[in-house]
């Protein structure tokens, strides 16, 4: 499935930091994305996921396991499991966009 991939809850917003929560549903991938001012750093929660960006290796998080992504890297995460995966965003300082667009496949 594509963009399997919901918001729960915005638990802090001030413009330029957003710290957010979101669900990855089974066996789907979010859409491919890129900020231009704002770094993520994304931790896994729950379950397992991958962090594929352009140009790097991809990543796999467990829970409590964490990676950055840099303002103007293309990328998406995926759940590969049969199992929901929860996972927090903290995206910042500057002001959130989220532009999309296709990730290409090595």
């Amino acid at each position: 499935m594509m963009d399997g991939v919901k918001l729960v809850n915005t638990l802090y917003n001030t413009g330029e930091v957003r710290v957010a929560e979101f669900v990855i549903q089974p066996h789907s991938v979010g859409s491919s994305h890129y900020h231009t001012q704002v770094n993520e750093l994304c931790i896994c929660l729950e379950g397992q996921m991958f962090v594929h960006q352009q140009n790097l290796e991809m990543t796999v998080l467990l829970p409590g396991q964490k990676t950055t992504i840099y303002a103007g890297v293309l990328h998406t995460v995926e759940n590969t499991q049969a199992v929901l995966c929860r996972y927090m965003v903290v995206q910042g300082p500057g002001k959130y966009d989220l532009i999309r667009m296709p990730l290409a496949k090595p």
